[in-house]
């Protein structure tokens, strides 16, 4: 098994030698190796350049569909980066593993108040505000009173959103109404 540094390094040659599907899957495949690895992926991610974090945006998600378990004791942590997501790639990374996470209930007030100011964002990229609106509609779910607030603003999105965030809010919308 190769060291973290050795692990950190492989990751950003990939990262610089490209940006493409392929670097996306062969990043994702090496940090679900082992603990070491993923511990590497999460430090680039962190830690990185600009470009870097950006680009690991993306196989950090993909490697959460091929390990979800080791993603687990990072949920809260997950949390605590919203606010530092600086480029679109992270925020869509970030909020697409939580939407289809369990919540970390400890951060249930930090997650609902960065994704309801995106999904309230009409500046926010599409995916972001689709991936908000899903997390704000379960934790309504969890907290009843924020259900009217929550349904608010999935009708306002909806008005100038794309036909896959009208169809995503109508889903909500009904879910909310149970």
């Amino acid at each position: 098994m190769a060291s973290y540094d050795t692990y950190r390094q492989q990751i950003i040659d990939h990262l610089e030698a490209e940006h493409s599907k392929a670097m996306a899957d062969t990043i994702a495949q090496l940090i679900v190796e082992n603990e070491t690895a993923f511990a590497a992926g999460v430090s680039v991610l962190r830690e990185g350049d600009a470009k870097q974090r950006q680009r690991m945006a993306w196989p950090f998600s993909k490697a959460w569909e091929i390990r979800e378990e080791l993603y687990e004791p990072y949920y809260g942590q997950i949390v605590d980066w919203l606010p530092e997501a600086g480029h679109d790639a992270e925020r869509r990374c970030f909020v697409r593993i939580l939407a289809h996470a369990p919540l970390p209930v400890e951060k249930l007030g930090e997650l609902f108040e960065a994704a309801f100011q995106w999904l309230s964002d009409p500046q926010a990229a599409t995916a972001v505000r689709v991936w908000s609106m899903d997390i704000c509609t379960r934790i309504a779910e969890m907290e009843p009173d924020l259900k009217r607030e929550v349904a608010l603003a999935i009708r306002e999105a909806m008005v100038h959103g794309s036909k896959g965030m009208q169809s995503r809010g109508r889903k909500m919308l009904k879910r909310l109404e149970k």
